[in-house]
């Protein structure tokens, strides 16, 4: 355990997470505490509410059955490819769920986020465990859902129950939106600063080549990722981060492996952390995404911020969009079973219709412009070679 304070995940939750400022971090790296630090975000949690809704069978739940978890990971890379347009290994998804399940047989040296959302500077955040986490706009629609819940509308209650249900009890969650907070607060700079003389390796997608440059980094290394399928190559990436390591273990500090991966991060940082020595390990995420684009960026989603400058921050009325309106939908988890309580009036199914269609043509024009980055990406990758 550590010597933190905890607070809520968010309002009328039951899940307590550390949110400790960035010089928790910086001491163990002045005072040569080794430490590894990764996160589960919200993707993972609706991944498997996806399977839930796309097989019916699997609502029966057995998360300690070999077989039952081969067939969950299954689903949740089929409602991955259909609501998103990418492509997780099956076989990936088996290894996190492992994982999660196996946290407390790590050491104290070794810290696991999560969240429930995609960020929010408050603590806690102003929406509670009854708000919607997708009012508009909501990619289960998409799935070729059993009885009605292609109208099925998410709750953070949801994403915290399977939480609750793939990890273990009483364990000492970080929120895993720390790194985006140190960002949002420029706190990040006195990282870059204390990191200045190690050696630095970042693990992440192209447009990362010139990080050293932006963060005023002298020994930086980059090992490239596809940003889309990198978890078919999850495995060989981690043999070129131990080669890596090897190369840098003559050096006077000890280098510090940063990490933008997604959840594909979870999986090399906790295999990373048994099998390399005098390292630091950062799944830091699209925190770092504002030294490339406006900072704003950083902060848009869904609800809360819409604008972020220099004198200031726009709020919006978080209660108003994702307050507790009578949906007359929800999920719940008893006697090991997955049940769906969904009430819908004529109202609700011609919003939802429209809603529906509207929400294809998003995901076609996210497929559009994935295809267009990745075969500008192709190019620069055949030019420079």
């Amino acid at each position: 355990m550590h010597k933190l304070s905890t607070t809520p995940l968010c309002n009328q939750s039951d899940i307590q997470v550390y949110r400790p400022p960035l010089d928790f971090f910086i001491q163990k790296i002045k005072e040569n505490k080794y430490f590894s630090f990764t996160r589960q975000m919200h993707g993972l949690w609706d991944s498997v509410i996806a399977a839930w809704i796309l097989e019916p069978e699997l609502r029966i739940i057995r998360i300690n059955d070999t077989g039952y978890v081969r067939k969950l990971s299954r689903a949740m890379s089929e409602a991955k490819r259909i609501t998103e347009g990418l492509h997780y290994d099956p076989l990936l998804y088996e290894e996190l769920i492992a994982i999660l399940k196996n946290l407390d047989g790590t050491d104290s040296d070794f810290m696991f986020g999560v969240s429930d959302t995609y960020f929010f500077p408050e603590s806690p955040p102003p929406y509670s465990i009854k708000s919607f986490a997708l009012p508009n706009k909501c990619f289960f629609k998409l799935l070729p859902a059993k009885d009605n819940l292609n109208y099925y509308k998410l709750r953070f209650a949801d994403r915290q129950n399977v939480i609750k249900l793939l990890l273990p009890d009483g364990y000492p969650f970080f929120d895993a939106m720390i790194w985006k907070l140190y960002a949002y607060n420029n706190s990040i700079w006195n990282l870059f600063k204390a990191i200045k003389d190690h050696p630095i390796v970042l693990v992440g997608p192209a447009h990362y080549k010139n990080f050293d440059q932006l963060a005023n980094l002298s020994d930086y290394h980059h090992i490239e990722i596809h940003g889309s399928k990198a978890s078919l190559d999850r495995e060989l990436i981690m043999q070129t981060v131990i080669q890596k390591h090897r190369a840098l273990s003559g050096k006077q500090k000890p280098p510090v492996y940063l990490f933008v991966a997604g959840s594909i991060s979870v999986y090399w940082v906790y295999h990373l952390h048994q099998k390399l020595t005098r390292k630091y390990l950062i799944d830091v995420g699209q925190a770092l995404n504002f030294l490339f684009e406006k900072k704003g960026n950083l902060m848009h989603r869904e609800f809360g911020y819409s604008e972020v400058t220099e004198k200031g921050r726009k709020p919006y009325n978080a209660k108003q969009l994702y307050g507790d309106r009578a949906f007359r939908s929800s999920m719940k988890i008893e006697n090991g079973q997955v049940h769906f309580d969904l009430q819908l009036k004529w109202s609700d199914v011609w919003q939802e219709k429209l809603l529906t269609n509207m929400s294809k043509n998003i995901v076609n024009l996210y497929t559009i412009k994935r295809s267009l980055l990745q075969a500008r990406h192709n190019l620069y990758r055949l030019f420079r070679n």
